[in-house]
Parts: structure tokens; C-alpha cells; sequence
């Protein structure tokens, strides 16, 4: 069962320049963030723009018709939202319960909780299974997507190109760091991004891919989460991260720019034919792993 969890808008959300949340509520959206994480429940999780950066698509007998933003009705509008997949309702009720005030504890806001469809809710039919096909076919999709536009052009309303939503489960690896300012310049050396609505001065939200991501947590913020001693990873390893690259180039590039920005190379790449592998240790000893692999061309059995 999925549910939305609707943060509605407010006028100071609609404000310009945009206000960005303080320090402590950052942080209690990244902790209960990270609490549906860990219980496997997080889908999706994310902030909206203003209203006055979007547009609206009205329908008529007339046909189509855009308004740009922004729109008055600011409790008509949505903030944010974040999608969980639980067993019950009564699971998403207590999670939504534990939802951090959107604005501060002590002031006025509201969410809404909505219960997304699912494909069973429908009655059979061959459209039903076109988008059961869709949500099972994504990466072949994505990947015959030019193709698609292609082969459609000559439409007089030629079809985006269809990639279907799957709710992917994410993944939030945490470590510990010592330097929050250097950390963040590192991985900004390496093209890296960091979500700004889960990054403070305690932890920062490495944005790696749709649905992979790494809390950085400054070390007596890490210690919080964990009773046992923090592991120093240069001087034990205590794991490694495999990334995995679009090319050979990017792989040679990315220690590249590693090596460039601070870090070390504990290991020689290695060229193995269908998979070329290399790594660093970034500032905090923490080992990456980078590789590209030709799946089509590996061994049946390694």
C-alpha cells in the first residue's frame, strides 16, 4: 500500500525570495527521513518550487491553454510531499503522525495523508496490463526512448517519450565524517550534488542517483545513531562503495578529479576486459570503489 504524505503550501513558502528552513528543522526532516529509510518504507521524498516558477494547463471545448504561475490560492497549493510503501493503513497513520511540523514545532501547518492507486484496484483489462508492462519495462524503455520520439515525428502531436513511474526502493548509506565544509567541497569537485532540504551544518545528503544516496554526518552526529565506537577508515576498512560509471573515460576521470580534489588511490586500476575497475579513498578514508562493466561481454560464471 503507498501513501503520499502532502505538506500544503503556505504564503511564506510562496514568498520571493524563497525562505530556506533553519538548521533544526533540516535536521528533523533528515533523521525521519533517514527512520523510513531504514524500515524500507521511503519511495520518494521531495520539496517543490514556488508556484510562481510553474504553469498550468487548462482544458476547454476550445482546447488547450497555459497559465503561468504564480497561483493565489496558496492552500490549494502543494510544498512537498513524501511517498512510503507500508502494510496498512495503520502503519502509514503512525508514520504520519511522526511527520515533523513543516515549519517549525509550535506553528500552524497542515499535511494531508492520500492513498495511492494501485494497478489490482482497477478492474482487468488490456490497458491495465499495458501499464503493468510499462512499470516492469522502465530501463528498456528509457533506453529505446529516442527511438520512440523517432518513429513518432511524424505525429501533428507526436507522444513524449514514455518512461513509466516506478517507486523504487531508495538506498541511504551513512558515514561519519570529520570536516563538513572540506567533505562538501570534495564532492562538489567531482560533479556531485547535495539535496538542500537534507543538508546542514550536522550531515549533508550526497545526491548520487534517483534512489541512491549518502548522509555524510559529521562524527558526534553519527555517534548518536549508533552505541558502538565509530571505526577511523584510515586505519581500518569498515566498507567498501562500489559506483558504477557510464564509460572507461568516466571511470579514469572520476579518480581523476578525486585525486585532484584531495584524495588517494589505495589500489592500481585493473583492466579485465569487460570491466574496468579503480578507486580513492576520499578525506575521511572511506574507500569508492568506481568501476564500468560490460555486462553482454562478462563471463557466465566469475
Amino acid at each position: 500500500m503507498r501513501f503520499m504524505i502532502i505538506v500544503r503550501s503556505m504564503p511564506e513558502f510562496e514568498a520571493e525570495p524563497t525562505p530556506m528552513p533553519d538548521a533544526a528543522l533540516m535536521a528533523a526532516m533528515a533523521r525521519y527521513h533517514e527512520e523510513l529509510a531504514l524500515a524500507g518504507v521511503l519511495l520518494d521524498a521531495n520539496g517543490l518550487q514556488p508556484s510562481r516558477l510553474g504553469w498550468r494547463i487548462h482544458y476547454d471545448a476550445a482546447g488547450r491553454h497555459l497559465i503561468d504561475g504564480p497561483f493565489a490560492e496558496t492552500k490549494e497549493l502543494i510544498a512537498g510531499y513524501t511517498l512510503i510503501q507500508v502494510r496498512s493503513r495503520d502503519e502509514a497513520l503512525e508514520w504520519s503522525r511522526r511527520f515533523p511540523n513543516p515549519v517549525g514545532e509550535g506553528q500552524p501547518a497542515v499535511i494531508e495523508v492520500r492513498q495511492l492507486f494501485e494497478l489490482d484496484d482497477f478492474p482487468p483489462g488490456d490497458q491495465v496490463e499495458r501499464f503493468r508492462e510499462l512499470t516492469t519495462f522502465r530501463p528498456a524503455i528509457r533506453s529505446s526512448a529516442s527511438a520512440n520520439w523517432t518513429s513518432a515525428s511524424s505525429s501533428p502531436d507526436p507522444p513524449i517519450p514514455a518512461q513509466a513511474t516506478v517507486m523504487i526502493r531508495q538506498l541511504f548509506v551513512n558515514l561519519p565524517i570529520r570536516d563538513m565544509a572540506r567533505t562538501k567541497a570534495f564532492f562538489s569537485a567531482l560533479g556531485f550534488s547535495f539535496n538542500p532540504r537534507f543538508t546542514n551544518d550536522q550531515g549533508a545528503c550526497l545526491v548520487i542517483n534517483d534512489s541512491i544516496s549518502a548522509m555524510l554526518l559529521v562524527e558526534p552526529f553519527f555517534q548518536g545513531f549508533t552505541r558502538l565506537p565509530l571505526v577511523d577508515a584510515r586505519q581500518a576498512t569498515e566498507v567498501l562503495l562500489a559506483l558504477s560509471c557510464d564509460s572507461r573515460e568516466e571511470v579514469s576521470a572520476l579518480v581523476a578529479k578525486a585525486v585532484a580534489a584531495g584524495a588517494t588511490t589505495p589500489n592500481q586500476p585493473k583492466d579485465m576486459g569487460f570491466m574496468v575497475q579503480h578507486g580513492f579513498a576520499d578525506l575521511d578514508g572511506h574507500q569508492w570503489e568506481v568501476f564500468w562493466m560490460d555486462e553482454n561481454a562478462a563471463p557466465a560464471q566469475l
